[in-house]
């Protein structure tokens, strides 16, 4: 059984046995939604953007502040020239020599598999393959359905003038949310069955049951899988006076979704310094210690606080390991020498490990690695060892503070890239 939330820009739980109309419905407004300009598109997100900041309900959704900058038109329009080179591919064919044009086109119907572990990653997800005027299905799970309805319905208020009003419930049309089980075989077949694209969102077991499934000749695959990241700092940074400042921005990191993103940092190595790593992991403490004040940890289910507190009992009782905690399960710093990739315990627990050169974290990296948080003085050090970390597999070298911060390309792919096929007319 398939559960609808929205469907033919009505919100609203519907039960289907099959995909049938739930298609039926996408495919006769997606014309709609090509035909629309893409400045159009883009202001419709700009006003959702400032209607999701309004919304005091929202403000203590993980991420959410961050959405709101990312819907900004700007910010969309320059991720749009990054991805397509010239926004104008999306409305008409543009001249790119004498005689020779091209078009992005819409792949069609974009089938979304949604993670449920971060609550705005749907709507990322879904964005871009509008700004691509594709139709979208989108698989979530029951939990995380009312925060994404929650955000949707607000393009029911909005109106935005080009020439004339369009009005933002019209991209609701292209739209359809279901939830419905992954044991269901037939369902799951059928939903990969009419997909043009699929985008997948998960974890290793979801995407090679999804990988598995047939599908369309033509489909192209999207897939953002499970990854692992970690972040290094050199002696220069950790000597440096503003060193405090920027392991602030790690602890924001950490915090972020409570580790259960993919860009969320395990691990930290520091080069040898003048401070031992034990001084180190005090003053991570404290920064912990004023970052949560402001950000406390709403709940912590019961197997991740086993997890927390088999970890600590493991790391007191080993003379050659030290641990600083809070009392309760808040925060957890784990200090020791293996030289390795931690298991994630994730919820704000991090794994600090002192180096004599950050290129000792080079062999570690596998095309798993997704994000390394950069603390790196030197401007050719720091060139040096983002080229070889990205050799090796690393999709994204970024500064302390921004590990979480989506952007393009993603897991090394221009998303809205791949959302469009190109049609050339000579």
């Amino acid at each position: 059984m398939i559960k609808s939330y929205l469907i033919d820009g009505v919100f609203g739980e519907t039960d289907f046995n099959d995909f049938g109309r739930i298609y039926s419905s996408i495919e006769k407004h997606r014309k709609d939604i090509w035909k629309m300009p893409i400045e159009v598109i883009l202001n419709i997100f700009d006003e959702l953007g400032k209607s999701i900041l309004l919304d005091r309900d929202l403000e203590s959704i993980d991420g959410i502040n961050y959405l709101c900058l990312w819907l900004r038109k700007k910010n969309l329009k320059d991720l749009i020239k990054l991805n397509l080179g010239d926004i104008r591919y999306l409305d008409n064919f543009v001249n790119i020599s004498d005689k020779h044009k091209i078009k992005a086109q819409p792949r069609g119907v974009v089938c979304h598999w949604i993670a449920g572990n971060i609550p705005t990653l749907a709507i990322f997800s879904l964005v871009q393959s509008l700004i691509g005027k594709n139709g979208n299905i989108l698989k979530v799970s029951e939990e995380s359905a009312s925060l994404i309805i929650s955000i949707l319905k607000k393009l029911n208020d909005i109106k935005v003038s080009l020439e004339r009003e369009y009005l933002g419930k019209d991209l609701l049309k292209v739209i359809s949310i279901v939830s419905f089980s992954s044991s269901e075989t037939s369902l799951n077949k059928e939903f990969s069955l009419i997909a043009d694209c699929k985008v997948i969102w998960g974890g290793k077991q979801a995407v090679e049951q999804i990988l598995s499934l047939p599908q369309k000749e033509h489909c192209e695959t999207n897939i953002f899988g499970p990854k692992y990241s970690f972040g290094v700092f050199d002696r220069e940074y950790i000597e440096e006076k503003d060193f405090l400042d920027e392991l602030s921005k790690s602890v924001l990191d950490i915090i972020a979704f409570d580790q259960m993103g993919c860009s969320s940092p395990h691990v930290i190595f520091f080069e040898k310094s003048r401070y031992s790593i034990h001084e180190i992991g005090e003053r991570l403490a404290d920064c912990f210690k004023k970052i949560t004040k402001k950000y406390p940890k709403r709940q912590i289910d019961p197997y991740t606080a086993i997890k927390i507190l088999n970890i600590r009992a493991k790391y007191y009782l080993d003379p050659d390991k030290d641990i600083i905690a809070e009392k309760r399960c808040d925060w957890t710093i784990l200090i020791d020498q293996n030289i390795c990739l931690e298991e994630p315990v994730q919820s704000r627990t991090i794994f600090i490990k002192e180096i004599q050169s950050v290129d000792e974290a080079i062999p570690l990296i596998t095309r798993k690695v997704q994000t390394i948080g950069i603390g790196i003085k030197d401007e050719a050090k720091k060139d040096k060892f983002c080229l070889n970390a990205t050799y090796h597999g690393v999709a994204r070298c970024v500064s302390h503070g921004l590990m979480n911060n989506f952007e393009s390309p993603w897991d090394g792919l221009f998303f809205i890239h791949r959302l469009v096929y190109w049609a050339t007319m000579k």
